[in-house]
C-alpha cells in the first residue's frame, strides 16, 4: 500500500533559522544516498529515503538510511509505506538501538511537496530532521542541508509550520575513517587531473595497518583496566 498527499494537506512555510538541535551524519549514509540515486528510475527526478539513527544531548545523528520508493504526479505525492515498513523492521532486527531521525531527499531546495513527506515522518520521529542532498552538484560541489519543521501559531491557532535549517557536521567512526581518508587520497592531483599510482594492494595494506593501530590502543586499554 502506498500513502498520498496532495497540496492541500500541507501549510507549510519556508524560512531560515537556527534551532539549538544538532544533526551529524555518517559517511554510510551519504554513500547509501548517492548510490540510491544512481540507481533511480530514469523517470524520477529525486530519490526519497528514511534516516535511522540515535537521538542524544541535543543532537540527532544519522547512522543508517534506506531507500522508499515513491511518486510526484502534479501536486500529489505517493510513497510506498508498506515498503517503508517492512525495511524498517528488518533494519532493526540488525540495530535495534537505532530509530527514525527523518528522512531524506536529493535536489537543491526545499519544494512545495517536501511538508507534505515531512508531515508523515513526523509521526514516526521526533525530532524528525529532513537531509537534502545536492547529489546533481548544482554549484559544482555536494551541498547537504539539514532542516526541522517548527511550528507556526497564531494565539491558539496552529497556522501550518517553517523549515528551519541547523546545524550539520559530518561524524565518522574510527573505521570509517579509514574509508574516508583512502577515498581523500585517490582524488585526481590538481596539477594533472591523474589519480595517484595506489594498486588495491596498496589501499588494502594502508587500511589494514590503520586498523592493525587501532587495535594496539583497544588492547593497551583492555590490559591498563585489567
Amino acid at each position: 500500500h502506498s500513502l498520498s498527499f496532495t497540496m492541500a494537506d500541507s501549510n507549510c512555510f519556508f524560512t531560515i533559522g537556527l534551532p539549538n538541535l544538532v544533526a551529524k551524519a555518517h559517511p554510510l549514509v551519504l554513500y547509501n544516498i548517492i548510490d540510491h540515486y544512481m540507481r533511480r528510475n530514469e523517470n524520477s527526478e529525486r530519490v526519497i529515503g528514511t534516516l535511522m539513527g540515535v537521538v542524544s544531548d541535543g543532537a540527532v545523528e544519522f547512522r543508517s538510511s534506506f531507500p522508499v520508493p515513491h511518486t510526484e504526479m502534479g501536486d500529489a505525492v505517493a510513497v510506498d509505506i508498506e515498503y517503508h515498513k517492512s525495511l524498517l523492521e528488518l533494519h532493526q532486527r540488525v540495530s535495534p538501538k537505532e530509530v527514525i531521525v527523518g528522512w531524506y531527499a536529493t535536489g537543491n531546495t526545499l519544494n512545495e511537496k517536501t511538508p507534505l513527506i515531512h508531515n508523515y515522518y513526523t509521526q514516526e520521529a521526533n525530532p524528525c530532521v529532513h537531509l537534502l542532498v545536492d547529489t546533481a552538484l548544482t554549484n559544482g560541489e555536494m551541498c547537504m542541508e539539514a532542516y526541522v519543521m517548527q511550528p507556526v501559531s497564531l494565539g491558539d491557532h496552529k497556522l501550518g509550520g517553517n523549515f528551519s535549517r541547523i546545524k550539520l557536521d559530518l561524524k565518522t567512526f574510527d573505521a570509517e575513517k579509514i574509508g574516508v581518508d583512502v577515498i581523500a587520497r585517490s582524488k585526481p592531483d590538481p596539477r594533472t587531473g591523474q589519480m595517484p599510482d595506489m594498486s588495491d594492494l596498496a589501499l588494502l595494506e594502508t587500511s589494514v595497518r590503520k586498523l592493525l593501530d587501532l587495535l594496539d590502543v583497544v588492547i593497551d586499554y583492555i590490559d591498563g583496566v585489567v
